[in-house]
């Protein structure tokens, strides 16, 4: 008889633990979310869209980069669809390097003329990553730097 009863209050113990644990989860979740949890996620992840929809624009607009190496620099150049250049835009290279590919270095550039930028040459063969942009489009592309 006293097995049976211990069992009965085992039983009755997990049953009003769990219920516990219950009411206090309930509780929790009627609070305040969290500051990393973004009230107008919906938003925000349609702008993240668009954004990303204008990182693919350059190309569309039938811009491309042409890269040569003058010197002790690596000039890149910025044509439209006509030939001609794409001006008032941003031009920024980082260069990865490590077995992860970690950026070591992000290195913004000035145009020198009319969608011409230059930068100086790393000092030994290195893959970087050229991105232009001019308002909410831009275009990034690949150059192995040897030198």
């Amino acid at each position: 008889m006293a097995s049976v009863r211990l069992w009965q209050t085992l039983i009755a113990a997990l049953v009003i633990l769990f219920t516990g644990a219950l009411v206090i989860s309930m509780v929790m979740a009627g609070r305040a979310g969290s500051r990393v949890v973004d009230a107008h996620y919906y938003e925000h992840g349609l702008a993240y869209s668009r954004d990303s929809a204008g990182l693919r624009n350059g190309e569309d607009n039938g811009w491309r980069l042409e890269t040569l190496k003058d010197g002790e620099s690596l000039v890149i150049m910025v044509r439209g669809a006509d030939g001609g250049p794409v001006t008032g835009g941003a031009m920024r290279i980082e260069s990865a390097h490590g077995r992860r590919g970690e950026t070591v270095r992000l290195l913004p550039l000035l145009e020198r003329e009319p969608g011409v930028f230059a930068a100086p040459l790393p000092g030994n063969a290195q893959r970087v990553t050229v991105t232009f942009s001019k308002g909410e489009a831009s275009l990034t592309g690949r150059v192995v730097v040897v030198r």
